[in-house]
């Protein structure tokens, strides 16, 4: 899943959110995107 996929969902889904909790979903968000990365690096 490509970055601007998760920053597209995230903006949707954020629009029912409050700005802390988008703020955190971006966060995990990013940290699942590092792993990801990580993971195919070691493959």
């Amino acid at each position: 899943m490509s970055r601007e996929i998760h920053v597209r969902f995230w903006e949707g889904v954020g629009v029912r959110l409050p700005h802390a909790t988008r703020l955190w979903s971006a966060v995990v968000s990013y940290n699942l995107a590092v792993l990801g990365r990580l993971q195919m690096a070691a493959a």
